[in-house]
């Protein structure tokens, strides 16, 4: 198999299945590292937030893991909040 650069999927063939695509695409889970990579947070300002800003995670034993989904959806709230509050101060 040929070794590729670290983050970089091979391309999916016609042979794989949806599912397959699917996962090569794009991970179901993030680690709380991948989330502060991803919103250019430290680790512990993610910490914060899984624990005070109602972050939605799983938890595997130790290891705690955010969907991909579920983080979309917890941005796409805060965004909601953050015009609620500009609105409040207009009006």
């Amino acid at each position: 198999m040929k070794h590729l650069a670290p983050g970089v999927s091979p391309l999916p063939s016609p042979d794989d299945s949806p599912v397959q695509i699917l996962l090569v695409m794009q991970p179901l889970l993030l680690t709380v590292e991948q989330v502060a990579h991803v919103l250019n947070f430290s680790r512990s300002k993610v910490y914060e937030l899984i624990n005070g800003a109602d972050l939605p995670v799983l938890r595997f034993g130790k290891s705690v893991r955010v969907r991909v989904s579920a983080l979309e959806q917890w941005l796409n709230r805060q965004e909601e909040k953050a015009g609620e509050c500009q609105l409040e101060r207009v009006s």
